[in-house]
């Protein structure tokens, strides 16, 4: 994908099946689209800037959304060029729909323990982004193999216990990833605009980490 060269992606059609699992909010949003392609791609966090948020204004942003979202903007540019209608499926349901579901029909991986996105080669170390495209794509086989290997590192590394086995307490979760000017957070403030929030489910997880830690929870 030119957009975004070392993307990971993947297409499905967007079913009367999916828009029953939808949020009920988004379920006459998205009711005309049914029948279109959904085409979901994730940046790898390969840099460390990536994973920088900044805060400007009442407003905050991850630079990895930053360039999902300009390539969004530049695919359906290209798109349109060819007569070929899209949405951003975030913009046009106000971030109402799970882009960790959104990449596991498309095929990139599937849900682990940490409740985030696992992919085989970047494990969570990823962000994703979808768009709705009235055009048939490729469709991608779903990713069949767990990639979570249940080690339990991101339950035990958890600072306020909001993970188990089948249960994500958001609550809990949210009360730590928001911002360094908040005392109950663990973000770690860059400068005074740019911060690092808590990812220590992803840091502890061993997949998407070198090969020489890959397995160093079993020893």
């Amino acid at each position: 994908m030119r957009a975004i060269p070392d993307a990971v992606h993947g297409s499905f059609v967007f079913t009367e099946e999916h828009l029953a699992l939808v949020p009920e909010e988004t379920t006459e949003i998205l009711r005309p689209y049914v029948g279109w392609s959904v085409f979901c791609y994730a940046v790898p966090i390969t840099d460390e800037g990536l994973w920088v948020w900044h805060h400007h204004g009442e407003y905050r942003s991850l630079l990895a959304n930053y360039v999902l979202l300009r390539a969004a903007d530049a695919i359906r540019r290209e798109l349109a060029r060819t007569d070929v209608a899209s949405e951003d499926l975030p913009e046009l349901t106000a971030q109402g729909v799970s882009m960790v579901e959104v990449a596991e029909y498309a095929g990139i991986g599937n849900r682990g323990w940490n409740n985030l996105l696992l992919h085989p080669e970047y494990g969570s170390w990823l962000q994703i982004h979808a768009l709705l495209v009235d055009a048939p794509l490729t469709e991608s086989p779903l990713l069949l193999t767990d990639v979570c290997v249940r080690c339990g590192n991101c339950f035990r590394s958890c600072p306020v216990d909001a993970l188990a086995e089948d249960v994500f307490h958001r609550s809990r979760c949210q009360k730590v990833v928001a911002a360094p000017w908040d005392p109950r957070s663990r973000a770690e403030a860059l400068t005074d605009k740019t911060y690092i929030e808590c990812r220590m489910c992803i840091d502890d997880c061993p997949i998407g980490t070198p090969v020489e830690r890959l397995l160093a929870w079993k020893r």
